[in-house]
């Protein structure tokens, strides 16, 4: 008798497919041997790996550089984005022109490019941690935006004019929470599709 034979039934799942061989296995201990499909698979598996945790890495960190921005650099960065949208939105014949003064528009645009930019940021670090969490067990992966948005606000806590808010930390989670299970699911639907 042959140390190897084929298991009938067993298939091998590679990239999300069936790729149609059956893989052969010590008679003795049932253990698979590789094939250079598997290897491949797992080689391509764990650089996506590796390249998920540097991109985390390296979002996280711009994140906590940027809070520690003074207020006058930030809030000048703010308004080089909000200048040029409250002129052309309040320009003679724009759709804000009769609302109210232009001077108003200024605050309110600029509130919302601050919190949305609070929200995508930590919805694309959520989204990072989802597609990581798929190829690499987690523990409770949706809790790790809370860390990151905590020493966000605890470091502007130190920067002068900057101040630490609850309501930020909460929209940063909220961001996270997104990001991650909107990937999640996709990766899923995905998955689902690709066994039918």
């Amino acid at each position: 008798a042959t140390s190897a034979g084929w298991r009938r039934g067993r298939w091998d799942y590679c990239g999300g497919g069936m790729s149609g061989r059956r893989h052969p296995i010590d008679s003795a201990g049932g253990k698979e041997y590789n094939t250079p499909e598997r290897e491949v698979t797992a080689v391509k598996a764990k650089t996506k790996k590796w390249i998920l945790i540097v991109l985390i890495g390296a979002l996280t960190l711009a994140i906590w550089g940027m809070s520690l921005q003074t207020a006058d650099v930030s809030t000048q960065q703010t308004e080089n984005i909000v200048n040029p949208i409250v002129e052309q939105a309040t320009a003679p014949g724009a759709w804000l022109s009769d609302v109210t003064p232009p001077g108003s528009w200024l605050s309110v645009f600029s509130i919302l490019v601050r919190k949305s930019a609070h929200f995508l940021e930590f919805a694309l670090l959520g989204a990072l941690w989802g597609g990581l969490s798929r190829l690499k067990k987690l523990r409770a992966p949706w809790l790790y935006g809370l860390p990151v948005a905590l020493i966000d606000e605890t470091i502007q806590h130190f920067v002068p004019g900057r101040a630490p808010g609850i309501l930020d930390v909460a929209l940063d989670c909220a961001g996270y929470l997104f990001g991650f299970a909107l990937v999640v699911g996709i990766v899923a639907l995905i998955r689902r599709k690709s066994k039918k």
